[in-house]
């Protein structure tokens, strides 16, 4: 995962994942926790997480004016699918996701607004 502060960065904050289709308050898990961050990008490894949302549990701010990303971006592999196609091509083969490969998965802010429907 990799993360990239603008001015306005987490000082403390927690990545969290949630499996859950519409995911409440008692869906997401602590996946990370950053406890001093000083902006700029964090590249994040840590053990694969099974997950359909990623968000961003500011904690503390690294200065007075809140928490801005630039971007995030979540790499792995989408879940049934091994990274590599079989003989024709089509059909999954075996394999592992590589960790430096492009994002599969993208972020939007549609999901930061609590009357979200």
């Amino acid at each position: 995962m990799l993360l990239n502060w603008e001015g306005a960065y987490g000082k403390t904050y927690q990545v969290q994942v949630s499996q859950a289709e519409q995911p409440g308050d008692d869906d997401w898990t602590d996946w990370y926790t950053e406890n001093a961050g000083n902006g700029g990008q964090d590249l994040i490894f840590e053990e694969p997480a099974e997950a359909r949302y990623v968000r961003i549990l500011g904690t503390a701010r690294g200065t007075k004016y809140g928490y801005s990303l630039w971007g995030m971006e979540v790499y792995g592999t989408p879940a049934g699918d091994s990274g590599e196609t079989g003989e024709d091509g089509d059909n999954p083969g075996s394999g592992t996701a590589d960790p430096l490969a492009p994002p599969t998965l993208t972020a939007d802010t549609y999901d930061n607004y609590a009357d979200r429907t």
